[in-house]
């Protein structure tokens, strides 16, 4: 999987739009994709996908 990173957003790989998600670009938080339903964890600059 691959998650794309813009200078200032994180999108969602799995959504067809390219959905935007509520993540900071540093730090550490959490943030459920609208389209998708699929929720990531920012941790200590990874991103992990939770079920």
């Amino acid at each position: 999987m691959t998650i794309t990173i813009h200078p200032t957003a994180i999108v969602d790989p799995g959504a067809q739009i390219g959905e935007r998600l509520d993540l900071p670009l540093t730090g550490d938080g959490q943030a459920t994709c609208p389209a998708t339903g699929q929720t990531y964890r920012l941790e200590n600059g990874t991103i992990l996908t939770q079920n």
